[in-house]
């Protein structure tokens, strides 16, 4: 979904994956994105369809899709690439796009 520049309203500042996602929030992370316009470049395609893979391990327990160590680490890189973009296509003033205290959202920039 892309945001159409007339009708655009900045995201709200605060918490958008909450730690109870646990080991599901960088999975999370990509979706919030994909959902706020972000097309996954080719080096991100494949970790963003395994995190959509492990979501769904999350929504269907008994389901295991199989996902290897080498698949989660994938899935963290491409939540990275995510978060960047995040911090480039929805800008607010004073915030940021970050983790803390494992929760995610647009905080106040604390950054030194």
């Amino acid at each position: 979904m892309t945001v159409p520049s007339k009708n655009y309203t900045p995201p709200e500042p605060g918490c958008y994956i909450d730690s109870h996602w646990g080991q599901y929030g960088s999975a999370r992370l990509i979706t919030i994105a994909v959902d706020m316009g972000w097309s996954p470049r080719n080096d991100c395609l494949q970790g963003a369809n395994l995190a959509t893979k492990k979501l769904d391990e999350c929504s269907h327990p008994g389901v295991d899709h199989g996902l290897t160590p080498e698949d989660e680490e994938l899935i963290d890189w491409v939540s990275e690439v995510a978060e960047e973009w995040l911090n480039a296509k929805y800008p607010l003033s004073g915030h940021y796009w970050f983790w803390d205290d494992g929760d995610f959202g647009l905080w106040p920039d604390s950054r030194d």
